[in-house]
């Protein structure tokens, strides 16, 4: 069932649409996994992660840098491994096409539904809320598009999404659960948030808006 809300929080309005359920990446394959790293955790140029090498361990921190595109093809699973892994968005992050109906999916190396048994432990493991931190986009130049994308399992002592600073984030048809905290939060004045047909739910905390942010 799809309904329009608009929320008032801290003085900014979230109107979106919410469902209700009731060219540079160095790639090594390890395990049936594609490992997803860059040179010094950098992205510094425009770069696509493609289907074709999905599945994907990502087990460090990085940061797009401004006037850096990263783009994530439909179809890619990436299995987060580390509680303190950050993807920080400075320059653009594009996940998904409208165009597609497979999704981009990021949830944790213990996650057995996508992409399989990735570690390797049959049912000895079990994702939890909290697997791994957040993906956060901070500035003005940054921003964020989201088309077809289920993410879960993160929020380990942060959002597991973020907007703040001046980003620009845009999500539709994608789904958020099982954060260990706010699925997505936005903070400052000139930040910019839009949701539309998107699932929340099972998460710590919903939406988060702060400090007059735009939503």
């Amino acid at each position: 069932m799809a309904a329009k809300r608009a929320i008032r929080a801290g003085g900014a309005f979230l109107v979106a649409f919410f469902v209700f359920a009731a060219s540079s990446q160095p790639l090594e394959s390890s395990d049936g996994l594609t490992s997803l790293g860059f040179p010094d955790n950098k992205v510094y140029s425009d770069t696509i992660v493609s289907a074709a090498d999905s599945p994907y361990q990502l087990s460090n921190s990085f940061t797009i840098q401004p006037g850096a595109t990263l783009t994530i093809e439909p179809g890619v699973v990436i299995k987060v491994a580390g509680l303190l892994v950050n993807v920080t968005v400075n320059g653009s992050l594009v996940m998904g096409s409208a165009g597609s109906s497979e999704p981009v999916v990021v949830t944790s190396i213990k996650d057995d539904t996508y992409a399989g048994d990735s570690n390797h432990d049959g049912s000895a493991s079990a994702p939890a809320a909290g697997d791994w931190r957040r993906i956060a986009a901070s500035g003005p130049d940054a921003s964020v598009t989201m088309h077809n994308v289920i993410m879960q399992y993160g929020g380990f002592t942060f959002n597991m999404f973020s907007a703040s600073n001046g980003a620009q984030a845009s999500i539709a048809s994608s789904t958020f659960e099982y954060s260990n905290s706010y699925a997505i939060a936005i903070a400052s004045e000139a930040t910019q948030l839009t949701v539309a047909s998107s699932v929340i739910r099972n998460n710590l905390e919903g939406i988060g808006i702060s400090t007059r942010a735009n939503a």
